[in-house]
Order: structure tokens, then C-alpha cells, then sequence
């Protein structure tokens, strides 16, 4: 465990928030390598990503559902036209850890979460170490971060991420 989670567990410790550390058997960068890694079962209905997108000037995080597209017609509606993935530089300075590792509870950009992934009782997601992950409830993340509940997903789509 590195870190970064160390500190991070310390403080959800200490916020008296529930939430597991999920093992994993070797570095997970996708949401298929989190089902095929995770130590233990889990649900892959639950898994959840965090997108660094870089939005007109400045960057946010979108959480969503691991199986669910990222809609850019409606990212492009809520903040204007020119909306990318961020690169993984990008990534690393704006979520504090390599693509594929990153955890919205440690971000430097605001963060929006997919209504889909709200209602969700239980999220699997990224913990900034590649050999674990989170599980906690995403009410609890909306608490921690102060993030914004939006609509920017869609399942089974041809459009990008």
C-alpha cells in the first residue's frame, strides 16, 4: 500500500466513514482488470471509474459507472464546446496519480458524479495505488468531496470513453 492510500484510509478512518480495501493480484488499469484482479469477489455492476477531462480552461473529474460511456454531447452542454480526455500527464497532476489509479477522494479538480453512479449502495473505484482499489457508498463520496451530481453517461455507446 502506498502512501498516499495510507494517508487516505487514515483519514476516511478518522471520518468515521465506512468503506474496504479491495486486493488486488496484479496492477489493474481498466475495469476488466479490476474483475479479473480483485482478490475477492465483487460486483462488476458496481465498479466505477474517475475521468480527468479537460474543460474549456481547467480540468474536472467525472465519476461514472465502470460500464457506462461517457456522453460528450452533454459533458459539451454543461461545460462548453471544447471538452477532452485529459492526457496522462494531464492525469497525474490534476488526480495525483497514474491513469488507471485514480480515486475522487484525492483530487485538484472539482468533481461531478454520473447520477447512474449515485444510486449505486455500494462503488468499487480506483485508491491511487494500482493494487487496491475502494469500495464505499457514493453518498459518502458526494459528502467527502462536495462534488456535483450531473448527467454525462450513457451505457453501450460507439462515442469515446
Amino acid at each position: 500500500m502506498n502512501k498516499l492510500l495510507s494517508d487516505l484510509k487514515s483519514n476516511l478512518d478518522k471520518a468515521e466513514l465506512g468503506y474496504k480495501i479491495i486486493e488486488l493480484s496484479a496492477p489493474a488499469m481498466t475495469v476488466p482488470d479490476v474483475i479479473k484482479f480483485a482478490k475477492e469477489p465483487i460486483n462488476e455492476n458496481e465498479i466505477c471509474k474517475t475521468l480527468i477531462v479537460k474543460a474549456g480552461t481547467g480540468f474536472i473529474a467525472i465519476f461514472l459507472r465502470g460500464e457506462n460511456k461517457v456522453n460528450f454531447k452533454a459533458l459539451k452542454s454543461l461545460f462548453g464546446p471544447k471538452v477532452r480526455f485529459a492526457t496522462a500527464e494531464e492525469v497525474k497532476a490534476s488526480a495525483n496519480v497514474d491513469p488507471g489509479a485514480v480515486c475522487p477522494l484525492i483530487l485538484n479538480v472539482p468533481l461531478y458524479i454520473d447520477e447512474s453512479a449515485i444510486v449505486l449502495s455500494n462503488a468499487h473505484f480506483g485508491s491511487g495505488d494500482h493494487m487496491f482499489g475502494l469500495e464505499m457508498n457514493p453518498a459518502d463520496i458526494l459528502e467527502i468531496t462536495g462534488a456535483k451530481i450531473v448527467n454525462i453517461s450513457k451505457e453501450q455507446s460507439n462515442e469515446n470513453c
